[in-house]
């Protein structure tokens, strides 16, 4: 695929197993930590939750602003208290144990924690049936189940891939879990499998129907308000399952691509170039080069003129925003999928639909797909568009200092979570039901 600025360099943590001697094991802090990762004056909330298992300690990491959720952390036991190591550079933490208290600090940063809250919610995996197999997917279950519970199922975009999900795909089920909402989010398939066969968007669609129809089916669950969470590809998958289940009674798109696969990074790439101040000339080669190569990928001919096209690019200024194939093989996914269009797909939504986008996301830029979509979906009065200033095309904004020079956390952009959360409320999905049995 073309190169895209989404890519995220974050490096996540790997668990790290340590045999704890007695002495410290004895006085290992166990539990749910909640508390602030700080620097000077600016605070990031973290959850910590630090477990033994055959003498080992083990813990894992919630960065709640981030949207970053259950992700291991390395810990060692130390005496009087522990090191965490923390994702993103930060590094490695010696926290001491004062009273009801784990402190630390690291340069520049402070970290404090004190005894926080179980997660309300029961996590496990689960199975789904499709066709020609199964998944195995993540299950969050509120504990609170006096009353049927609204539901959401995720359907993972590029960064669902491999045997589990990615952190900042799944962790959207910890949001939703916090908020009493069951969630479901499992690995889409390959995007070419090891035959060298493509999926395809309405294949991906017909899986995520089948995890819909397994959500549908739980306990405590209320049918009336069971929809999906779709971002970036997931965006088209989810409309394109909701487009033939009626069982999906609301949508949530991420960085949603209004157009072809095809033209989405067509625009992406426009869009990045006029960034850069590529002059115009120049963008209209990139974009012949593009329209050359998605054209061989739908026809699977003349791939040759393409490989010599590719060559002349690497020379170009615009060389290293573009894909430069090795061989036909390396377009089966646009080959399968390039032309899919949704057009008929969000055309024929009669649902409730939030739809978002990063200010500064690059990828499907909301300048130009957010009217789109509006215009298709005119006929829909329960559509609810927003772009939040900041936010990349997950949502994020990048740690660093602001224009005040004053230090910002790394975290979803202000005002998605919150939009989020607000809508569901006001829609009562994320409600108790007050339906009588």
């Amino acid at each position: 695929m073309f190169r895209s600025s989404f890519a995220n360099p974050v490096l996540l943590s790997l668990v790290i197993v340590v045999t704890m001697p007695a002495l410290a094991q004895a006085q290992a802090p166990l539990g749910v930590w909640e508390g602030q990762l700080s620097r000077g004056d600016v605070p990031a909330p973290v959850r910590v939750t630090i477990t033994e298992n055959d003498g080992s300690l083990q813990a894992s990491l919630d960065l709640p602003a981030l949207l970053y959720a259950e992700e291991p952390a390395p810990v060692t036991p130390t005496d009087g208290g522990i090191a965490l190591t923390l994702p993103f550079g930060l590094g490695a933490f010696d926290l001491m144990r004062r009273g009801e208290m784990l402190s630390g600090a690291r340069g520049d940063f402070t970290l404090r924690l004190q005894p926080g809250a179980p997660a309300p919610y029961v996590h496990e995996t689960a199975s789904i049936t499709i066709a020609g197999g199964a998944y195995v997917g993540e299950l969050y279950t509120p504990t609170d189940l006096r009353r049927p519970r609204g539901a959401i199922v995720i359907a993972g975009g590029s960064s669902a891939a491999g045997a589990r999900v990615g952190w900042n795909t799944r962790s959207w089920c910890d949001f939703f879990a916090r908020r009493n909402m069951h969630c479901l989010v499992y690995a889409r398939r390959p995007s070419i499998d090891d035959s060298g066969t493509a999926s395809t968007l309405v294949q991906d669609a017909a899986d995520l129907r089948a995890a819909v129809a397994m959500m549908a089916g739980r306990p405590n669950v209320d049918r009336a308000r069971l929809g999906v969470l779709g971002s970036s590809r997931g965006a088209w998958i989810a409309a394109e399952a909701a487009a033939h289940d009626n069982t999906i009674r609301f949508l949530i798109l991420g960085g949603v691509p209004a157009t072809t696969p095809a033209d989405q990074e067509v625009q992406s790439a426009i869009h990045r170039l006029r960034a850069d101040d590529i002059a115009d000339a120049d963008i209209a080669d990139a974009v012949a080069y593009m329209r050359l190569y998605f054209s061989v990928a739908h026809s699977g001919e003349n791939f040759d003129r393409l490989a010599a096209a590719a060559l002349c690019a690497q020379e170009a200024p615009w060389g290293e925003y573009i894909d430069q194939p090795r061989s036909l093989a390396d377009l089966a996914w646009w080959r399968a999928n390039g032309d899919y269009d949704a057009a008929s797909a969000y055309r024929g939504l009669r649902i409730p639909v939030y739809g978002y986008w990063g200010g500064a996301d690059p990828v499907t830029p909301p300048g130009f797909h957010r009217p789109l979509l509006q215009s298709l979906m005119a006929d829909n009065p329960e559509l609810e568009t927003h772009v939040i200033p900041g936010g990349d095309h997950r949502g994020e904004v990048p740690a660093g200092f602001d224009e005040q020079h004053r230090w910002r956390w790394f975290g979803m952009a202000p005002g998605l979570l919150d939009g989020i959360s607000d809508w569901l409320s006001a829609q009562r999905y994320s409600d108790p039901s007050r339906r009588r049995h």
